[in-house]
C-alpha cells in the first residue's frame, strides 16, 4: 500500500472528525465532490510515479516498548506497548502503464466534474455563501 493509497484509505475517518466541525454547506459539498476529490489525488500520486520513474509504498514495522500506565488504584508502573512505524520504500512502475492510468484518469475526472455541477449547484442554492464581511470604513 503506498503512502498516498494510506492517506486515501484514511479519509473516510478523517472525513467524520471534520464533519462535525464544518457547516451543513460543506458537509454538502464535501458529499457532492468526494469522488472528484479522490481522483483529485489519485491524478496527484500518478503523476508523482511518472515524475520519479518509481512508485512510494508504505508497510509497517511493528515494535515493543515500553510506557508508563497506571493500575485500578492509580499507582503507575511500566507496561509493554506496540507502536506501528511506518516505513516508505520505492517499488518498480512501469511508467508507460502509469502514463496509460493518468490520461484514464483525467478523462474521468472530467466526466466527475461535469456530474458534480449539478449536485453542487444545489448545495449552493440550499446553503447560499455568506458575503465577505464589509472592509471596516477608514478613520478620519
Amino acid at each position: 500500500m503506498t503512502h498516498r493509497t494510506l492517506s486515501l484509505a484514511l479519509l473516510p475517518a478523517a472525513a467524520l472528525l471534520l464533519a462535525s466541525c464544518s457547516t451543513p454547506r460543506e458537509r454538502c459539498l464535501n458529499a457532492a465532490t468526494q469522488d472528484l476529490r479522490t481522483v483529485d489525488q489519485l491524478i496527484l500520486e500518478t503523476e508523482a510515479n511518472i515524475e520519479r520513474g518509481f512508485g512510494l509504498t508504505t508497510d509497517y514495522r511493528i515494535t515493543t516498548g515500553f510506557d508508563w500506565c497506571r493500575d485500578r488504584w492509580g499507582r503507575m508502573y511500566t507496561c509493554p506497548t506496540q507502536r506501528a512505524t511506518p516505513v516508505t520504500r520505492p517499488v518498480a512502475v512501469d511508467v508507460n502503464q502509469e502514463k496509460a492510468k493518468l490520461a484514464s484518469l483525467k478523462q474521468q475526472r472530467r466526466r466527475l466534474a461535469k456530474e458534480a455541477e449539478a449536485p453542487v449547484a444545489a448545495c449552493n442554492a440550499q446553503f447560499p455563501p455568506e458575503a465577505a464581511p464589509a472592509p471596516p470604513a477608514k478613520a478620519g
